[in-house]
């Protein structure tokens, strides 16, 4: 209420008291006639933004926020402080003249704390500061800057003719600015030609574009037709320059690149692209390394003492006080060798390879120009005749520590109960000599937890504390394992690895004990920057459970009449399987660049009698199901950035898994494991903080399946109890991301999405139909509020359901309905959703 009532005084009552004679506040900018141009682009050129508002206060002025922190604003007090403030501190530093540190630190608070002082006098408070923002009075000055910004930014972009113009609409004292354009005739390249002055650098330019003429015309990023654009000619400059640095120009910069436009006819321009030689010169030199040097511990000083050179290896000199690795591990990673051309992409590919090892605290790449040989007319012929110049390369590197503990501890709280929890870690670096990572990993808990059944009343009311223990080794191989060395050489350029994980976990309850053993084989490898493979021939799981108690196992059974097969999980199995993934992110950690993000998972279990012979290796000793499944899933981001902190997020995550034709052993016929059994934890779910946000986690579905309501031994009602598993996910989101003020932002989401089976089940209504599986996507709204500290981000979203297809009782569409149990969910959780 307190919230509306705000909206209701905001909107409309911009106050204007405090405008002087002639002066107008800014109140709308309009433009208007674009046509072809982009809009987003120009508004950017504005020199004056109109007012703003703050979103989720019902689309309230900045500006009123701001005025009612000035009727409270006094900037004497300010003074007044500040002036307390230096006398304060000028006694505490006279009285500690003896010691330089603590002067230096008084000195270091005092402008602490007249820093925050002063914007506070500048500025104004914080309705001013945070929630507010100062008037904008129009200044027709800038109107004029903004035309002329206008008319230069559309002539860039082959609109020659264009013409801006600018009117004005007053009313009570709130100026509306309309900016209205004229494009004109769009100018479209007719021709395009070269002028090169070094006749082996055009035939470098001549060879790049024939070979990337298959994905663009004439290997241009301009190409005929196409509309005369300034900044794909910027880009071109760019791409020139990086292709001939990298192909041994070590001197070569833009300036040497401009494009010439005959725009005698404005809608017909024929551009000229001009590389001109060195001032002086016939050629642009040409540059190949000399020497490679690597420098295992550059960090370090050892006076009186020389380094040793370790090895000549593939004609790159290692030398070190102390060899740390052998040079063979660093020759996989270090594509730089003598007589090579002069390349900033191979030297890159060097920095990112070697930093990738984590086995050093910087890696630097340095080029220094080599004496020139003393027969000057001596001439590159790989490189046309060129007069050849040679270049010594430095890499310098910084070892990390050999060993990194990390331990961690603390105090749990749940269920009502506290409980310690801890873990420590181990990383070995370097452990063979050659550039090996082992990891050790233990952690333990004995905290509370809610008990699983919470059907009886007795049971229901209080937790119960559970131990959990665990461990893991992993090793890592800068490397391929088990390949030949030949293919691992042609593997080198996209940094492989070989991991290694072994992992155990205990777990212990009232209800069961459960253990858990897994081994995982990966190949890891970069095809890019932001492409990465992982092959994992061999993922197997044991799982073993010897103990369940009857209530438990009682309950287990209820829930599998349910449609629920959460009891698979409570049996003893083994889970073996392949799979890959592909992972593309063009994005940074923090999410802040407009970019794309894709994950692509295949998987297959079981295959034991290919791979395993489980059978032919058991000879019926161990009744141990082996599940066969094939498994897909796909996950796709599009990150589209609308300002510095807005975007708009949109995902679609979808996957399907089958168990695979018929068991592995007789150990399946004899424990019911079979066609259509799959492992608990391959199954696919809908609902929760990072799915469809109205939803309980795990809760929707499957298709237009409704879970019975459960009662208690007290008369208690319970809903969505029980998880529901799926066989085919489909779910999309599409979420509005802005600031809001200071480390405050806020969110505006929309959810669809459901699972559904694959073949009949118990459960009415879950079985994927093609035709009609669109009228059961469920379909949420919602809002969030998100703490961004950089370093962390907090997230609250609130979801409210808007299209039920399980709903049994009226419609289904359901938003309206806000009231009623179960209708909305509040998520909380770490960093963003997606």
């Amino acid at each position: 209420m307190a919230w509306g009532a705000l909206s209701a005084l905001g909107v409309g009552c911009t106050p204007t008291a405090f405008l002087g004679p002639k002066e107008n506040l800014l109140y709308r900018v309009e433009l208007e006639g674009v046509r072809r141009a982009d809009p987003l682009a120009l508004a950017g050129f504005f020199q004056q933004k109109p007012l703003t508002t703050l979103p989720l206060v019902g689309g309230t002025p900045k500006l009123w926020f701001w005025e009612q922190g000035r009727k409270v604003f006094k900037p004497e007090k300010n003074q007044r402080k500040l002036a307390k403030l230096d006398e304060r501190f000028d006694a505490r530093i006279r009285a500690a003249a003896g010691d330089s540190f603590q002067v230096a630190a008084l000195f270091d608070r005092r402008e602490k704390r007249r820093k925050n002082l002063a914007l506070r006098t500048e500025k104004g408070n914080f309705l001013m500061r945070k929630l507010g923002e100062p008037p904008v009075i129009y200044d027709s000055l800038k109107t004029v800057k903004t035309l002329d910004q206008l008319q230069i930014y559309l002539a860039a972009r082959g609109f020659f003719r264009a013409r801006a113009t600018a009117r004005t609409h007053i009313k009570d004292r709130k100026l509306t600015l309309t900016y209205q354009v004229t494009e004109g005739p769009e100018a479209t390249v007719t021709a395009l030609h070269d002028s090169i002055a070094d006749p082996v650098v055009a035939r470098l330019v001549t060879r790049d574009r024939d070979s990337l003429g298959a994905l663009r015309e004439d290997g241009r990023l301009l190409r005929l037709g196409d509309r005369y654009d300034a900044d794909v000619l910027g880009r071109e400059r760019e791409r020139l320059e990086a292709m001939l640095k990298n192909r041994g120009y070590y001197e070569f910069r833009q300036q040497y690149v401009s494009f010439v436009a005959d725009t005698t006819n404005p809608a017909a321009v024929r551009v000229t692209t001009v590389i001109a030689n060195p001032p002086g010169a016939r050629h642009h030199p040409v540059y190949r390394l000399r020497q490679v040097t690597v420098i295992t511990d550059a960090d370090r000083v050892r006076f009186g003492l020389r380094r040793d050179t370790v090895r000549y290896l593939d004609s790159v000199r290692y030398l070190a006080y102390v060899p740390y690795i052998r040079p063979s591990a660093l020759s996989r990673k270090m594509p730089l060798r003598s007589q090579q051309l002069y390349s900033p992409q191979r030297a890159d590919r060097a920095q990112r390879q070697l930093s990738s090892l984590d086995l050093f605290r910087f890696v630097n790449v340095t080029f220094r120009k080599a004496p020139v040989p003393a027969d000057s007319t001596r001439r590159d012929s790989a490189a046309g005749g060129v007069p050849q110049r040679q270049l010594d390369a430095l890499v310098g590197l910084a070892p990390l520590r050999k060993y990194q503990e990390t331990v961690e501890g603390g105090v749990s709280q749940s269920a009502r109960l506290f409980g310690p929890v801890g873990s420590a870690r181990l990383r070995v670096r370097n452990i063979f000599q050659g550039g090996e990572l082992l990891d050790l990993g233990l952690r333990g808990a004995y905290e509370g937890q809610q008990r699983f059944s919470n059907l009886s009343t007795g049971s229901s009311q209080q937790g119960i504390y559970a131990l959990s223990l665990g461990g893991d080794v992993g090793l890592v191989y800068p490397r391929v394992l088990l390949a030949p060395l030949r293919f691992d050489r042609r593997m080198a350029p996209y940094n492989p690895r070989t991991r290694l994980t072994v992992a155990y976990t205990y777990v212990r309850r009232d209800e069961y004990t459960r253990t858990n053993l897994e081994f995982t084989y990966d190949y890891v490898w970069q095809r890019s920057r932001n492409l990465q493979y992982i092959f994992t021939p061999f993922d197997i799981s044991l799982i073993n459970v010897p103990r369940t108690n009857a209530d438990f196992q009682a309950q287990l059974d209820r829930f599998a009449a349910l449609g629920f097969p959460l009891n698979r999980s409570f049996q003893s199995q083994l889970v073996p399987s392949i799979n890959f993934q592909r992972v593309h992110n063009s994005n940074d950690f923090a999410q802040t660049l407009d970019a794309g993000y894709s994950r692509l998972l295949v998987e297959v279990g079981g295959l034991s009698n290919l791979l395993l012979h489980y059978d032919r290796l058991t000879e019926g000793q161990f009744n141990l199901p082996v599940y066969s499944f094939a498994r897909i899933a796909l996950d796709v981001r599009r990150y589209w950035k609308l300002g510095p902190k807005r975007f708009v997020v949109g995902r679609l995550n979808t996957g399907a898994v089958k168990s695979l034709e018929g068991g592995s052993n007789a150990a399946n016929s004899l424990l019911g494991f079979g066609n259509g059994v799959l492992p608990y934890d391959k199954f696919f779910f809908a609902g929760g903080p990072s799915s469809l946000r109205g939803w309980k986690p795990r809760r929707l579905g499957p298709g237009t399946y409704r879970q019975p309501d459960q009662t208690r031994d007290d008369g208690t009602v319970l809903r969505d109890v029980v998880e529901q598993p799926g066989e085919l996910l489909f779910e999309a989101n599409l979420e509005y991301r802005t600031p809001l003020f200071g480390f405050f932002n806020g969110a505006a989401f929309i959810d669809a999405g459901n699972v559904w089976a694959l073949s009949e089940t118990g459960r009415p209504g879950a079985k994927f139909n093609p035709r009609t599986f669109y009228r059961e996507l469920a379909v949420d709204v919602g809002l969030g509020l998100r703490f961004d500290f950089t370093f962390l981000v907090l997230r609250l979203d609130v979801g409210v359901k808007t299209f039920d297809p399980t709903e049994t009782e009226g419609s289904q569409f359901v938003l309206g309905k806000i009231g009623r149990t179960n209708q909305q969910a509040f998520n909380l959780g770490i960093g963003y959703p997606f």
